[in-house]
């Protein structure tokens, strides 16, 4: 009788429940995603331990020995782990041998309009650094084509929108994110080719308008009043650019005010301010390359931010001091 047959096939049938059973352990447990910390001082026994009490594996036993067979137990990092229900033993193993710690999304919403200044303050407020350490990160940055006479020279070009950051990311880092997001939006915004200013110009145009109304039924119409007196070579007299330089935010500009001798005050001079008063957002933009074309040169905003256009100065002032007084 030839015993060697039935020997073979219980060999086999053993090595394929081991193969089976040991596949069947190191499979997801059908958990929802979870942050699973792993603490300084964890032995890698101990973490299969945890794991296997908060069923994210079946077996700490087989996690051991996987950590012994693959050497993973001899290497392994403490921090948070985001655990997906998809990830089985081995995946979990590997992630903590990595080090793939979990980064917390840290949420940096920068309203459209916001100054180089104000992002600064938001970034500070997360903790990830001072608003001092960034403004140090913006000054390093030049471009060619700036003014020399721009406070900083990226201002207009870190676009407003919503950012996840985390707690490795530097100033660099962040800046180059938010670059990287103005460049993107500007690939997708179409310059029409009767357009006659540069971009540096549409972007400073830009900044103005976002400042003066954010109400998307009046920034066409705003727009196309900067856009007409630049035509004839009119004062722009923006607000925006005198609240730019003294950091403040006021509907109606004192005599000291309009007095402030600065190339962004555009009550004393002509033409566009050396650079951008603030970041715009595409709204904004989109409003300078299709204005509402109309007569009108002058505007004045009433105490509820509504803005009233005309087309004669006369009108202009009687809006004015109707709204306002004497």
């Amino acid at each position: 009788m030839n015993c060697k047959k039935p020997a073979l096939l219980t060999f086999l049938l053993i090595l394929t429940l081991l193969v089976t059973g040991t596949w069947w352990f190191t499979q997801p447990t059908g958990k929802p995603e979870e942050i699973f910390t792993v603490s300084k001082g964890s032995n890698y026994e101990e973490i299969g331990n945890q794991l296997e009490h908060s069923g994210w594996i079946r077996s700490s036993l087989v996690w051991q020995t996987w950590g012994v067979l693959s050497g993973q137990n001899r290497s392994y990092f403490a921090g948070s782990y985001l655990l997906q229900p998809h990830m089985g033993l081995l995946d979990i193993s590997n992630e903590i041998h990595k080090g793939n710690t979990y980064l917390e999304k840290i949420p940096l919403t920068i309203p459209e309009g916001s100054t180089i200044e104000q992002i600064a303050s938001y970034i500070a407020e997360t903790g990830l650094m001072t608003a001092e350490n960034f403004l140090q990160a913006i000054r390093s940055y030049k471009r060619d084509t700036a003014n020399p006479d721009v406070l900083y020279e990226l201002e207009g070009y870190l676009f407003p929108e919503t950012y996840y950051l985390n707690s490795t990311m530097t100033a660099d880092d962040i800046i180059e994110m938010l670059r990287n997001q103005f460049d993107l939006v500007m690939k997708d915004i179409q310059i029409p080719s009767q357009f006659a200013y540069s971009e540096e110009e549409l972007i400073i145009l830009a900044s103005i308008v976002e400042k003066e109304s954010q109400d998307p039924e009046e920034i066409g119409l705003v727009a196309g009043v900067f856009l007409n007196r630049l035509q004839i070579d009119m004062a722009l007299q923006s607000c925006a650019t005198v609240n730019y330089i003294l950091k403040q935010d006021k509907l109606i500009l004192s005599e000291d005010d309009i007095a402030v001798d600065s190339p962004y005050n555009t009550y004393m001079y002509m033409g566009l301010p050396p650079g951008p008063v603030g970041n715009p957002g595409k709204a904004a933009i989109e409003a300078v390359l299709y204005p509402v074309r109309s007569d009108y040169y002058f505007f004045v905003a009433g105490p509820d931010g509504t803005h009233h256009f005309s087309e004669t100065y006369e009108e202009h002032v009687w809006w004015t001091k109707t709204l306002w007084g004497d």
